[in-house]
Parts: structure tokens; C-alpha cells; sequence
């Protein structure tokens, strides 16, 4: 066949030349790169990367507040929640002991709890604080059920918490379309630096009603976010909240089906914890009530205003911006209508909080972590309906462009 040499124009179009030169041992072709994608760290490194600086942070908060020498007068010695590490004997000790770390530290030690006693307070306080056992079964396992080794495991189980956060949320922001670096924003929120500083489980269990609450609207499985809820559950109960609004979202916008569905998870997602709490009666034989007062208030936010006049400046500095920044999510109905009701809930908590919950930014960033993380997701990230349509409108568009 003769080559056609006719002048474009002149009775043939013109079409974009295709070259593969993947087979041609040639240079291999670069990929088309839109604008949403320049200026993007790479699926394949972003993980790496923000692991690896939750990691140096985390691991420059704990050197910096568990170690170095016993000091000769310690305040409070003597009458710690625990009596486990009470005098402590080591700088990893003093740092537990100077928050609830001393007692999930206690119950890593004493996983069966054949010592209920070393918690102080009598069986209202034992039961109040055994009632978030998932964190002491982790502390035990990590330790390898060696009690001296407890007080650094628990240690490195909440770095490694706070690193799988930052990751987590990173991958969710990638996947909404907006910058994975933002997830390191969460290392200076009250909840993660009061996590590092003190130990708690307040991160992993973020992460779990995390993963899990993208996993149950994704709607790729019922069984694992009704796991990962329940084992943030037995973290602490409060994570017990962001399901309990994930549900009655689907109960108000869904059909019968789905309102089944949610009703008879969440019944399985409440199954562990209440069957825990069940046990802890049988075992210390009180209902977790604890002994501090005023924990909860019945006016609205009257906890927060009667803490005012303790707090620092960086109390004031972490609450103005948790409570704006939730409150412009809602406003501005940033996020996925699902994210926004889990925030209004929590808000409806922080309420109810009592001055004692108030009085430090370490008590209330743990209590309120969920809604921060959600927060961050839903002002930085589009919504998830939004981020798929978008490759759809950009290849219509650009299919509408090219000349026919």
C-alpha cells in the first residue's frame, strides 16, 4: 500500500501520533500527568515518609519525658492511683506515674488482675479504671508477660499508635484527594502529645473507629468495622460514640435494610464492652462509677467555664481551636455528611464534660481526639462522592476538548 502523503487538511485528519516504545528498548513513556496530580508525593513514598516523622517525634516526646534519674522528692509519692509503681524506681516510672500510663502499665502487669487492690480507691475506682482492658492485654503481649519490661512496652505501644494515626490518616487524605502531609498536623494535637506524654489509648483507638468507619461506609465489609469498633470500645468507652452516630445516620437515611443492619451492629459493636464491664462486677464487685465528682455536668458546657480560670495558655490555645474548627466543619458542612454527624456528637460530649475533664488539655484532648482527627479529614479532604466523580468530569472534559 502506498504511504498517503497528502498535506493535513487535504482529505485526511489529523491524530495525535501514538508511540509505545515499551517494547522498542526505548525511553519508556512518561504517564499523563492532570492537574490534580502535580505537586503530589507519590502513593508508593508518602507512607514511608510520614512514618518515619511521627516516628522521630514520637520517640523525642518519650525519651524526653521517661527518662533520666529518680528525683529524690516526687510529688504525690505515696499516693498514686497505683501502688504498683508507687515510689517509682525508675525514670520510666516517675513518667508513668504522672498520668494514666501507671495504670495501664498496672494492668499489662497483672493482665488477669489476681491483684485488683493495687489500684487505690476501692472496687468503685478499681472497676472504673479496669474498664479499658484492650490497652493492658496489649502492654502484656508487647512485654512478652514480663512485668520489669511493662513500663517501656506500653511506652512503645503508644509511639507505634500515634505513628499508625498520622499513617492512617494520611492515606485517608490521599484518597480524598488532598495533601497526606497534613496528617502530621495531628502530632500537635492535645490528644496525640498527652498520649505521648502520659500513655494512653486514646490513638489506636482513633485509629480503629478510623479504619473502621471508612471500612462500614465504603460498605466492603460489615464484620471488620463491627471488630474494629468493639476493640476500640475496650480501648476506652467514649470511642463507643463515633459508631453509636455512625449508625443513627444510616437508621435516619437509609432504608429498612440498612436500618437493620445498623441496629443489629451496633448491638454487637456494645456486646463486648457491657460483657467486659459484666466480668469486672463479678471480679471486683462494683460497676465502673469511679470516685472523682463532677466528672459529668448537666448544663451545657458549665464544666469548661468553671475550668477557665486554671488554665493556661495553651489550655486556652488547644480548646479555641478544637471547638472552632469543629464547629466551621459543621458550618461550612465540610466532609461527608456521616464524619459531620460523628463531630456534632462529640461536641454534644464535650457539653456534658465536667470542670474536672476540663481543667487540662491532657484530659479532654484524649476524650476528644475522634472528632479532632474527623475534623482535620473533612476541612483538608473533599468529600468522598466528590473525589469520585472527579476523574469521571476530568476525562468528559477532556474528551469534549479534543478536536473531532
Amino acid at each position: 500500500m502506498e504511504p498517503d502523503t497528502r498535506p493535513a487538511g487535504v482529505g485526511r485528519s489529523v491524530r495525535p501520533a501514538v508511540v509505545n516504545l515499551s517494547t522498542s528498548g526505548g525511553v519508556p513513556a512518561q504517564p499523563d500527568v492532570g492537574p490534580a496530580d502535580r505537586g503530589r508525593v507519590p502513593r508508593r513514598s508518602i507512607a514511608p515518609w510520614l512514618a518515619a516523622v511521627a516516628l522521630a517525634v514520637g520517640l523525642l516526646v518519650a525519651l524526653s519525658e521517661f527518662t533520666g534519674p529518680v528525683p529524690e522528692s516526687i510529688p504525690g509519692s505515696g499516693s498514686f492511683i497505683s501502688a504498683r509503681y508507687d515510689p517509682p524506681t525508675s525514670g520510666v516510672e516517675v513518667g508513668l506515674d504522672l498520668g494514666d500510663g501507671q495504670l495501664f502499665a498496672t494492668h499489662a502487669a497483672d493482665p488477669f488482675l489476681d491483684q485488683p487492690s493495687q489500684i487505690r480507691g476501692g472496687p468503685e475506682e478499681q472497676a472504673y479504671r479496669f474498664q479499658r482492658p484492650l490497652y493492658g492485654w496489649l502492654g502484656w503481649l508487647a512485654s512478652g508477660g514480663q512485668p520489669g519490661a511493662v513500663p517501656w512496652a506500653v511506652v512503645g505501644l503508644t509511639v507505634a499508635s500515634v505513628v499508625a494515626l498520622v499513617v492512617g490518616a494520611g492515606r485517608v487524605l490521599r484518597d480524598r484527594g488532598a495533601d497526606p502531609r497534613l496528617a502530621l498536623v495531628l502530632l500537635a494535637t492535645p490528644g496525640v502529645l498527652a498520649d505521648l506524654q502520659r500513655v494512653g489509648p486514646e490513638a489506636l483507638g482513633a485509629l480503629l473507629v478510623l479504619v473502621g468507619a471508612m471500612t462500614w461506609t465504603s460498605r466492603r465489609s460489615v464484620g471488620v468495622p463491627i471488630v474494629l469498633f468493639a476493640a476500640a470500645g475496650l480501648c476506652r468507652e467514649t470511642l463507643l460514640l463515633v459508631p453509636a452516630a455512625l449508625f443513627l445516620h444510616d437508621l435516619a437515611r437509609s432504608d429498612a435494610a440498612g436500618r437493620r443492619r445498623a441496629v443489629l451492629s451496633g448491638l454487637a459493636v456494645v456486646a463486648p464492652y457491657a460483657g467486659w464491664v459484666v466480668a469486672l462486677r463479678a471480679s471486683v464487685g462494683a460497676w465502673p462509677s469511679g470516685t472523682v465528682d463532677g466528672r459529668l455536668s448537666v448544663i451545657p458546657f458549665a464544666g469548661l467555664v468553671d475550668a477557665i480560670p486554671s488554665w493556661t495558655a495553651l489550655d486556652l490555645l488547644f480548646v479555641a481551636a478544637m471547638l472552632g474548627s469543629a464547629v466551621v466543619a459543621l458550618v461550612r458542612r465540610s466532609g461527608d455528611p456521616w464524619m459531620r454527624w460523628v463531630i456534632a456528637a462529640h461536641l454534644l460530649l464535650a457539653a456534658t464534660l465536667g470542670e474536672p475533664v476540663w481543667a487540662s488539655w491532657r484530659d479532654w484532648g484524649r476524650v476528644l481526639l475522634p472528632p479532632t482527627v474527623l475534623t482535620l479529614l473533612a476541612l483538608a479532604g473533599r468529600r468522598a462522592d466528590a473525589t469520585a466523580e472527579a476523574p469521571v468530569a476530568e476525562a468528559v472534559t477532556a474528551k469534549a476538548s479534543v478536536p473531532g
